[in-house]
């Protein structure tokens, strides 16, 4: 019930959002149609690779806030969730467990970043590669899969905790490394695809001395 609360909590924010009018202006369009189609293959990995051995996970939440921001990557989580259910992947309980733990819950975690940027007016691009797309991704995921592991959620074969502990921590790592890999790239290159960048904000020049 835990699962299935967060997510109606979270579409339901989601939706009264109006994320789709970041649509309309055309600069969103690829990225979201491109996160559409690999957020399903990527969730799908740890399921079609058995309970043999350890199954790596892969989040990929924080990435499309970055990309997309939140109430839209909501929507793109339940839709892929939905997709495991539906192509006979994961069973109903499992795709609502990576909905929420692999999608909502470190989504929700890696705005806290942003916040604290703001507060602390740290605006600079390496602060938001570094914190938003690096060290931020680590966190968020970490937290997300260590609360999932605390409830029962089986994200890794292992029985000892410590050892699931530290193979989860080594998970947000992949998470992190490519989020912060992507987003340097975007920032620079493709700064449109990226709904939280403002080059106003994190671009801004130095004031002179009079």
């Amino acid at each position: 019930m835990l699962e299935f609360a967060l997510a109606a909590l979270a579409l339901m924010m989601a939706l009264a959002l109006r994320p789709w009018r970041q649509l309309a202006g055309g600069s969103l369009g690829r990225p979201f149609f491109a996160c559409a189609l690999l957020l399903p293959l990527v969730w799908a990995l740890p399921f079609v690779q058995g309970s043999g051995g350890i199954t790596p996970h892969w989040s990929a939440a924080p990435l499309l806030v970055l990309i997309l921001g939140w109430p839209l990557a909501v929507l793109l989580f339940v839709a892929s969730a939905a997709a495991l259910w539906a192509g006979g992947v994961a069973t109903d309980l499992q795709a609502l467990q990576a909905l929420a733990w692999q999608g909502i819950v470190p989504a929700s975690l890696a705005l806290l970043p942003g916040w604290l940027i703001r507060a602390r007016r740290w605006h600079h691009l390496l602060v938001y590669v570094l914190l938003r797309g690096f060290i931020g991704t680590v966190l968020a995921v970490f937290a997300a899969y260590a609360l999932a592991h605390w409830h029962g959620v089986p994200l890794l074969n292992l029985r000892d905790t410590s050892l699931s502990l530290i193979g989860l921590w080594l998970m947000a790592w992949g998470d992190g490394i490519v989020t912060g890999m992507l987003v340097s790239i975007f920032a620079v290159y493709k700064p449109q695809w990226l709904a939280t960048w403002s080059d106003d904000i994190y671009l801004q020049r130095p004031k002179e001395n009079p």
